[in-house]
């Protein structure tokens, strides 16, 4: 694919999909979407490649007094900051020491709110890939495979649309796995990189969460031997993947 702007995080998706396919994954595998603007292109990944879906929410840090300016994201538990821009802005380390509690309160507020209706999955022993969708630091990607590595899955693959070089890089000796469609020596922001790039509010995310957990225990259950259990529910365990 050229560098032309995807059509939308859908189409990103598919894409992000196709590189995949070529990875040779495990069939059992859980697609974990960072939300917001991950959760369409996971959708899509999960369900072209047949796999479960989960998100999980990703915070990013800002300056105080500066709200545009980004020092770091928060995962989980997990929070990676850029020590040089901090010391740059002169910021304390007893301000970070608010700033980043607040984060994660309000990221695992978010996490509760997506899994209202579904629960969160096991993803200990399993295959994960950590959808985004784009890098531009890959401090939320960093902070995102820290956190679920945490969980001990079996593989961690992080895959991204679009992103430069040097995030993709980063993210070598974190994850087994580093997946891509287009990495970029010059590169300025994810959502130029998008002929429609939306926010995307909490009833989407809880919407699409939903429609894909259903085709996937649906296509499980029918999967399963005759004399299975007709509703398959050994990999869900409610709001634990892991506690954050």
């Amino acid at each position: 694919m050229n560098d032309s702007p995807f059509e939308d995080r859908l189409c990103a998706g598919r894409h992000l999909a196709k590189e995949l396919a070529c990875s040779e994954l495990p069939p059992d595998g859980i697609v974990v979407a960072l939300a917001p603007g991950g959760v369409p292109v996971g959708y899509e990944v999960a369900n072209r490649l047949h796999l479960a879906f989960d998100v999980m929410a990703a915070r990013r840090i800002a300056v105080p007094w500066q709200r545009e300016i980004t020092i770091g994201a928060v995962v989980g538990a997990e929070h990676v900051l850029d020590e040089e821009l901090i010391n740059t802005m002169g910021i304390s380390a007893c301000e970070l020491a608010e700033i980043v509690p607040d984060e994660v309160e309000s990221g695992a507020r978010e996490n509760a709110l997506y899994h209202r209706h579904c629960a969160a999955l096991d993803v200990c022993g399993r295959p994960v890939i950590v959808v985004d969708d784009g890098l531009a630091t890959g401090d939320t990607m960093l902070a995102a495979l820290r956190f679920i590595r945490r969980a001990r899955p079996s593989l961690l693959v992080a895959a991204a649309p679009v992103g430069p070089l040097g995030a993709f890089a980063r993210l070598q000796n974190e994850a087994d796995r580093v997946v891509c469609v287009q990495s970029l020596q010059h590169f300025c922001t994810i959502g130029e990189h998008y002929r429609r790039y939306d926010l995307i509010g909490a009833v989407e995310i809880q919407k699409l969460l939903l429609a894909s957990r259903r085709q996937w225990l649906r296509a499980k259950a029918f999967a399963l031997p005759d004399d299975a259990p007709s509703h398959p529910s050994s990999s869900v365990r409610p709001n634990n993947a892991p506690q954050r």
